[in-house]
């Protein structure tokens, strides 16, 4: 799950790199949000968007639900915001209009730092060790 892996790299020590090679949409978006640097490769987009979920069942189990897809709207726009220096709200409405952005736009609106032409590079690079810095590259 997107939120798991997006606290995972948050609460390693080092430093964490993310660069997207491709298309970071929906949970990958929020993945990305953990690096302290966001680099967009050339041809890259970046999609947020709000949870979205089904319910099958009574109008008591579709209000359980929408406060469920609330609390993970609330706590995702949360995590966008400290990227971007947004509002949660701000964040929030960006979520729920379904915004793509191409790495111009991304570094603009504070949800990547840098954009890039360099080659990608093959796969992902993970840490030897505890600490270590990490890039992860291919979002």
């Amino acid at each position: 799950e997107g939120a798991a892996i997006h606290a995972l790299l948050s609460a390693r020590s080092g430093t964490t790199n993310i660069v997207v090679e491709g298309i970071a949409a929906s949970a990958a978006s929020l993945i990305a949000m953990a690096g302290e640097t966001v680099t967009m490769s050339a041809g890259a987009v970046m999609m947020i968007h709000d949870p979205a979920g089904m319910t099958w069942g009574t109008s008591d189990d579709h209000a359980k639900t929408i406060e469920g897809l609330e609390a993970l709207a609330t706590a995702y726009a949360r995590v966008y915001a400290g990227k971007s220096g947004k509002t949660a709200e701000e964040c929030r409405e960006i979520m729920k209009a379904e915004r793509w952005f191409t790495p111009e736009q991304a570094v603009t609106d504070g949800f990547a730092d840098a954009t890039t032409t360099a080659k990608a590079r093959d796969g992902c690079v993970s840490a030897p060790r505890e600490g270590a810095d990490v890039d992860v590259a291919g979002i």
